[in-house]
């Protein structure tokens, strides 16, 4: 058994040390914590000679050896704002929110507001581009069925058109085949009143009689 100050190292390489000395290795803040430790570890406390005198804890080797590693996470766990003595690995809860430096939970906060900021901008701009794409599809429907409007007239003024001119022309036809009518008629009545006087008198009498 070798002895480091007042730490006892045994033969099998177990340390035996008290409360203290177990937080001042293992960079605790105080006796209870060093307790602490140990009870959660599970070191058996060595048997007393007398009720005044100190607890001593056996520490395994492994255990005391890596006390370096337990110390900077133990630094850590208290940077973080975790109770000291509670040292990562050992029974430490994964850090929650409560657990985080308030300016970092307040960075963390702002930036989720800005992307709530954010995403209604997006959604604005999204329905704004949706009303503008419903608008021109309306007005490119109304133009369409203008147009649409605009054939129908068309078709509905040429067939018209074409109609007018039909009866124009037959107006005119008729116009001309009653002249030619009238042209024939005085034609046949100066055949029939040449001679004299009597004989034009007879004939235009012939004449008449004659047509129906």
């Amino acid at each position: 058994m070798e002895s480091e100050g007042k730490v006892v190292r045994l033969a099998g390489g177990a340390v035996v040390a008290t409360y203290r000395e177990i937080a001042g290795h293992f960079g605790l803040a105080n006796a209870e914590k060093g307790r602490q430790k140990a009870k959660r570890s599970g070191w058996p406390a060595e048997p007393q000679n007398h009720p005044a005198d100190p607890v001593r804890v056996r520490v395994p080797q492994e255990a005391w050896e890596g006390a370096p590693l337990s110390r900077e996470r133990a630094a850590r766990a208290r940077m973080r704002g975790a109770p000291l003595g509670v040292s990562e690995g050992e029974g430490a809860q994964p850090p929650s929110w409560a657990d985080e430096p308030p300016s970092l939970i307040k960075a963390l906060e702002g930036e989720a507001t800005a992307l709530r900021e954010a995403l209604a901008r997006e959604r604005e701009r999204a329905d704004r581009a949706e009303e503008r794409t419903a608008a021109e599809r309306a007005r490119a429907e109304t133009a369409e069925r203008e147009r649409e409007a605009a054939r129908v007239a068309e078709a509905a003024a040429a067939g018209e058109g074409r109609a007018l001119r039909e009866g124009l022309t037959r107006e005119r036809e008729a116009r001309q085949a009653a002249e030619a009518g009238r042209e024939a008629y005085r034609a046949e009545l100066e055949a029939w009143t040449a001679g004299g006087p009597l004989l034009r008198a007879l004939r235009v009498l012939l004449w008449k009689r004659g047509r129906p």
